[in-house]
């Protein structure tokens, strides 16, 4: 079963957003919990919305809603930061991408959240 979402955890409502990372990195690090081609997918591999209780299957950019719920502020933050330091095109194409695997996914994610620790 997927890990869900500890929005509790996240401090509101002015996101943190290198904990919102973390914690989407400690969503996805379990790659049952990662999926591609929509924010979030429920236990039957469907599509849902990544704030739905019944999610348990995200991608990055619906990982970062779930622990956001959907807070645009951080959302945008985050997003943008991934796309600055790993130099992609957008989040979704790269997280969607069949050249990029669970693994580099999770190391992309982790370059992320070090080289923003250390900007900090």
């Amino acid at each position: 079963m997927a890990k869900k979402p500890v929005q509790e955890s996240i401090p509101t409502p002015k996101l943190a957003p290198l904990k919102v990372l973390e914690e989407v990195i400690n969503i996805l690090i379990d790659e049952d919990n990662w999926c591609r081609g929509a924010f979030a997918r429920d236990g039957l591999d469907e599509r849902c919305n990544a704030t739905d209780p019944i999610a348990c299957k995200y991608c990055v950019l619906g990982a970062i809603r779930a622990v956001t719920n959907n807070e645009v502020d951080a959302f945008l933050k985050i997003n943008n930061k991934i796309i600055e330091v790993l130099k992609v095109q957008s989040t979704a194409i790269w997280n969607d991408s069949m050249v990029v695997n669970h693994a580099e996914m999770i190391a992309g994610l982790q370059k992320v959240y070090n080289v923003w620790r250390e900007e900090a």
